[in-house]
């Protein structure tokens, strides 16, 4: 294995440690990670857009990058509006309906379990609580964004803790 696809594979574990990821995301990294042989580009990407097929067929919850839920979008789309930034998906929920589908799942199991998954959960630890309190009383001046920014969470989680 040269360089390169060392570094793809590399990307690919991280696309799925990620808690959520477009579906594009998560196919290449399901081809790129099953099929360690170089196949041509043309026969590779026909295989991640089935993937994509498949991954969409599951009718799973979208979501924002950040995790708070996003509905079907209703009426005009506007210019310059990326609709690809609400369809983010859980990636356990995704490798749970590949497993459910029969699919080879050699790729997740190459996984280290040990991994911690990148991205923020739904809630914040305990100690992270106690920061944000902390933070939010000795610079009262700072926004819940600027304090989101911080922490790698919405805004909106982040006033849910200042009391």
């Amino acid at each position: 294995m040269d360089e390169m696809d060392q570094e793809k594979e590399m990307q690919a574990r991280e696309i799925l440690l990620r808690v959520f990821a477009n579906s594009a995301d998560i196919a290449w990294a399901w081809e790129i990670l099953l099929n360690q042989k170089y196949v041509n580009d043309e026969e590779r990407y026909k295989r991640i857009h089935d993937k994509i097929k498949f991954i969409n067929s599951l009718k799973l919850p979208t979501r924002y990058k950040d995790g708070s839920p996003s509905g079907e979008r209703k009426g005009v789309l506007v210019a310059g509006v990326d609709i690809r930034e609400s369809q983010y998906l859980n990636v356990e929920d995704v490798v749970t309906g590949i497993k459910n589908a029969k699919f080879n799942t050699s790729f997740v199991d190459s996984l280290n379990k040990n991994s911690k998954r990148i991205g923020r959960p739904k809630t914040l630890s305990p100690e992270e609580t106690e920061e944000i309190k902390k933070l939010h009383i000795k610079e009262p001046n700072l926004t819940a964004e600027e304090i989101g920014k911080r922490y790698q969470v919405s805004d909106s989680l982040v006033r849910k803790y200042w009391n």
